[in-house]
């Protein structure tokens, strides 16, 4: 499958879904998710905290790496609903 047959078939898929509220979800609509995350993260302790909070993998956050940032955020996602359902 090609990049963009892949980001196709699961830009809308749990592993790249976030639920926000009204502003800051406007706000990341009308960026790259890289560029609206380093703006609202300045430091690495909110980058730590956020990704901890919304399960964020520690990768590259461009576009160009949806494919890995997939894969690891829904590594996360499952791992953690195991230990709930547990």
């Amino acid at each position: 499958m090609d990049k963009a047959a892949f980001y196709l078939d699961n830009y809308n898929y749990v592993g790249n879904l976030q639920l926000l509220e009204g502003q800051p979800n406007q706000e990341k609509s009308n960026k790259e998710f890289k560029d609206w995350f380093e703006y609202n993260c300045s430091t690495e302790a909110m980058k730590s905290d956020y990704r901890s909070k919304n399960m964020i993998p520690n990768v590259d956050l461009s576009f160009n790496n949806f494919e890995e940032f997939f894969s690891k955020r829904e590594e996360i996602i499952f791992g953690k609903l195991k230990e709930v359902i547990k």
